[in-house]
């Protein structure tokens, strides 16, 4: 293998070339240098010889116009054992060891997320990015690779027997390491960030097939971690070179990154970073909670002190190395976030009543000793988790919710851990426990405006960070219309589809209203016929009646202008589907109302009514000028094409 890798030959690894292919052109078995052809009809044998792949195969799948004939073979050959009934599936799986070095061997050299750092190209100044590219041959392998595993740890289903041969399988899995924990690992590392549902479910048949397996991976993480310090040590230790370091700089951030994955997948994750506290909580925390695990610690220590302090001593900024510890960071903030959403809602099957904040304070105070002891502003991970997580909102909305419990002095620990990163010191405090001198748990009528509004706070920054030129006060009202619900507000307020009662706000309101103030005016109101649908239909007022449906008040016309302004063409498609309506009515009023008038007055318009100039043409009606068109003044559409018809007439 290392003369293969090196550009030498590859181990000997023969495989007979199926009888219908013939010779030709002096080449073994007729093949040519293009990618091998998959023969549906080949049977799969325990003779047959699977090739395992070295990354000199995969860098020819992706540069090489006719991809790479090892990869080619291998994927061939997997997709037909695939195919294979089960029997045959785990006989082949039982018996053939070049199987399993085959697969392993594509788990060893193929590409991880973490390897493909966005950035990297860009600040290092390399423009190649075939080397993180998968060809679509690659990608058929990594498909077949990953279905092999997740078909090897499959449970059985409506078997005779299937209990027993379930308990047989577990056991070849274990004892002949076709799936060990490192394999697992890899599976996560590579298939994890893409496809989280599929990689729990095969991690979690594993752990049912085979229960060791769970300690195995305990045991397995606790030696990483071991390394992992280690080789931590020695970079901080050593003078050598950025270069002569490279190749320790790279284990250490795919040895983190791998472990983000995996525990970010891992069904039983929470049971790895969390185990329960010998003595009662601090700050009045409870007695049976629970405290980070040393694995926690390490991650924490890892991410917020050990990979800043590299980086500083090596000044790594700017290159590859430094991109691939970006996405450690994201990562290890994305499984200390679910960790701490864990600490305030544990889910289904927990026991009921608000859950105390000890357990959350646990790890923040974890996780403010390890960022305290880098002593570098690289990637605060308290930072991180407000700005990408918004944790100081997801703590005010389980108190809010009922699901935590924040007592005063906690609050306090909290504005004391997190008040510089969170918006303002004493946010905690001031949000549950407006009222100083009040006692209680921050849900009741003291703390409840209080902390709406600092919720409602955080949705006005998310939501002007993205529309920069509405007003606070603006956004803040059209968020209370939709209860709170960002994505909806946004959507509506990018496609001018805003109701009658938000459309005829200033737009660049900067005064927040009080919840109390604008809860009742920013309801949608009932017509009375229940379905609340009252402004959207026809709209009458007082002092006169019409028959259109499309009389608009003066302050209707503000949210008619917008919806007219979304249109580009030069037709008013608004009055489009009154023609028939006004062919059938308005032109029998016009013939009988002519008479009636002398012959060929106008239609009279209703008094008060507001007079506007319409421009008709071939039958349409535009609101603006348009040659060859007819100009009327009306108070409706439908009347307008009355009106230019009897212009038309006298015309004529």
């Amino acid at each position: 293998r290392k003369a293969a890798e090196e550009g030498g030959t590859r181990p000997a690894a023969r495989r007979e070339a199926p009888a219908f292919l013939g010779t030709a052109g002096g080449e073994e078995g007729g093949l040519s240098r293009h990618r091998p052809p998959v023969a549906a009809s080949r049977l799969v044998s325990m003779a047959t010889d699977y090739l395992p792949v070295v990354p000199r195969d995969l860098k020819e799948a992706r540069e090489s116009f006719y991809g790479s004939e090892v990869v080619g073979y291998l994927s061939a050959d997997l997709g037909a054992l695939l195919r294979e009934p089960d029997p045959k599936f785990w006989s082949v799986c039982e018996r053939s060891q070049s199987l399993h070095v085959a697969l392993d061997s594509y788990l060893r050299y193929a590409k991880r997320p973490h390897d493909r750092d966005d950035d990297a190209s860009s600040l290092s100044g390399s423009t190649k990015v075939t080397d993180c590219t998968e060809s679509a041959e690659e990608q058929e392998l990594s498909r077949r690779v990953f279905m092999c595993y997740y078909r090897m740890t499959m449970p059985l289903l409506d078997l005779e027997g299937g209990v027993e041969e379930q308990k047989r399988r577990g056991e070849l899995l274990y004892q002949h390491s076709m799936v060990d924990v490192p394999k697992v690992l890899d599976l996560c590392a590579i298939y994890g960030e893409a496809n989280p549902r599929l990689v729990g479910d095969l991690v979690r048949n594993v752990l049912e097939l085979q229960p060791r397996f769970r300690a195995d991976a305990i045991d397995c993480l606790r030696a990483a971690s071991i390394n992992v310090d280690r080789v931590v040590e020695q970079l901080l230790s050593s003078e050598e070179d950025f270069v002569d370091l490279l190749e320790h700089l790279s284990y250490l951030a795919d040895a983190l990154a791998t472990l983000c994955a995996f525990l970010a997948v891992y069904p039983d994750a929470p049971s790895l970073l969390m185990e329960p506290s010998t003595g009662g909580g601090k700050n009045g925390g409870a007695e049976n909670g629970q405290k980070p695990t040393e694995l926690l610690r390490f991650l924490l220590r890892s991410r917020a002190c050990a990979l800043p302090k590299v980086a500083l001593a090596l000044d790594i900024a700017g290159t590859e190395v430094h991109g691939r510890f970006r996405r450690v960071y994201r990562g290890a903030d994305s499984v200390v976030a679910d960790c701490l959403t864990r600490c305030l809602d544990p889910g289904a099957g927990a026991a009921e009543g608000p859950r105390d904040a000890g357990d959350l304070l646990g790890v923040l105070r974890a996780a403010g000793e390890a960022e305290a002891a880098a002593g570098t502003n690289d990637g605060g991970i308290l930072a991180a988790l407000e700005r990408d997580h918004s944790l100081s909102e997801r703590v005010l909305r389980a108190v809010e919710a009922g699901k935590a419990s924040v007592s005063k002095g906690q609050a306090t620990e909290l504005d004391a851990i997190m008040g510089s990163v969170a918006g303002r010191p004493g946010y905690f405090v001031g949000c549950l426990y407006p009222d100083r001198g009040g006692e209680g748990g921050g849900n009741g009528d003291a703390g409840g405006k209080p902390l709406a509004d600092a919720l409602l706070e955080k949705q006005v920054d998310a939501v002007r960070a993205i529309l920069p030129d509405y007003g606070r006060g603006f956004i803040a009202a059209c968020l209370r219309h939709y209860g709170g619900n960002a994505e909806v507000c946004v959507g509506h307020m990018m496609e001018g589809s805003l109701p009658y009662e938000l459309a005829t706000l200033d737009s660049n309101l900067e005064e927040v209203a009080p919840a109390a103030a604008t809860a009742e005016a920013l309801t949608p109101k009932n017509d009375g016929d229940g379905d609340g649908l009252g402004y959207y239909k026809r709209r009458g007022r007082g002092g006169g009646d019409s028959d259109d449906g499309l009389d608009f008040g003066d302050a209707d016309l503000v949210v008619k202008d917008r919806i007219l302004g979304m249109y580009e063409d030069d037709y008013d498609d608004s009055w489009g589907f009154e023609k028939d309506a006004v062919q059938r009515e308005d032109l029998e009023d016009l013939s009988t109302g002519s008479g009636a008038q002398g012959g060929g007055q106008r239609p009279s318009q209703g008094k008060g009514e507001k007079q506007r100039e319409f421009f008709v043409y071939e039958g349409k009606v535009f609101n603006y000028p348009k040659p060859g068109a007819t100009k009327v003044t009306a108070s409706s559409a439908p009347q307008a094409l009355v009106a230019a018809r009897v212009e038309e007439a006298e015309a004529d």
